[in-house]
């Protein structure tokens, strides 16, 4: 007996990143781990090799440098995204990468203003998934931008890959 699978990984590549899984409106959201400063590369892939029996597919945020951040943060930034499509593929996920120009301009249709980026992403998550509390724990006042932007990126993928 074979199951369909029919949920999808998303990540947020970068150190306040995250990564979550969709499954039939269900979200599992995990901040990056860490050690220290590092991404802790063992517990990423042990957490999403727990969920690779129920992920049909994995969308990655497609990053590339910025003007004005650093060396050193760049190299971090890049190391981080790689990992993520790494272990994705050493998991034999299949997976997408998608430009956030792509992504956001599909999930923030109908949001409208000057409002950041952050600000129109976090109104079009709170808009689809109203019982989705975005914060990382009950202490914290406002949603975790890594979760936010995780939780459109797999909506995205889900839309894309009619599940």
């Amino acid at each position: 007996m074979t199951t369909t699978k029919k949920a999808v990984l998303s990540c947020d590549p970068g150190m306040g990143g995250a990564v979550c899984v969709l499954e039939e409106g269900s979200f599992d959201f995990l901040e990056m781990p860490r050690i220290g400063k590092q991404l802790d590369l063992g517990a990423l892939a042990l957490w999403i090799g727990q969920k690779r029996g129920v992920i049909a597919h994995a969308f990655i945020e497609q990053v590339g440098a910025r003007p004005g951040q650093g060396v050193s943060t760049m190299f971090k930034f890049g190391r981080c995204y790689g990992a993520i499509e790494g272990i994705v593929a050493a998991l034999g996920i299949p997976y997408t990468l998608v430009h956030p120009s792509k992504w956001t301009k599909e999930m923030h249709a109908g949001i409208e203003g000057g409002q950041s980026g952050k600000e129109r992403s976090a109104l079009a998550a709170a808009r689809l998934f109203p019982h989705v509390d975005f914060r990382p724990s009950e202490r914290c006042k406002k949603p975790h931008d890594g979760f936010v932007d995780c939780a459109l990126l797999a909506e995205y993928g889900r839309r894309k890959m009619g599940l």
